[in-house]
C-alpha cells in the first residue's frame, strides 16, 4: 500500500478551519495561531523521530495533528492579511 500524505494532513486543515474560525471571533488571533503554529513546528520535529520501521499509523496521526494545527492559522490569518488591505488593492494583494 502506497502512503498518501496529503489526504490526513487536508483532512485535518478542512476540520479545523471552522473551529479556528469560531475561536477567533471569541479570542483573539494571536491566541489561536500562535499555539497553532507552534503545535505545526512540534510535529515537523516530530518527523526526525521516525524510522523505517515506524508504522503508517503513526505517520498518518502525525500527519493528521500537522494539518489540523496548519488549518487553525490559514483561515485566520488570511483573513487578518486581507482585512488590513485597502479595498481597491484586496483583489491583487499588493500594497
Amino acid at each position: 500500500m502506497r502512503a498518501r500524505p496529503d489526504i490526513p494532513t487536508a483532512l485535518g486543515a478542512l476540520a479545523a478551519a471552522p473551529i479556528a474560525s469560531r475561536l477567533v471571533r471569541r479570542l483573539l488571533i494571536r491566541l489561536v495561531t500562535v499555539p497553532a503554529l507552534t503545535v505545526a513546528a512540534l510535529t515537523m520535529g516530530g518527523y526526525g523521530l521516525l524510522g523505517l520501521d515506524t508504522p503508517l499509523l503513526r505517520i498518518e496521526l502525525l500527519l493528521l495533528v500537522q494539518g489540523l494545527s496548519i488549518g487553525m492559522v490559514i483561515g485566520p490569518v488570511t483573513a487578518a492579511l486581507i482585512s488590513n488591505l485597502p479595498l481597491e488593492r484586496a483583489g491583487p494583494g499588493r500594497p
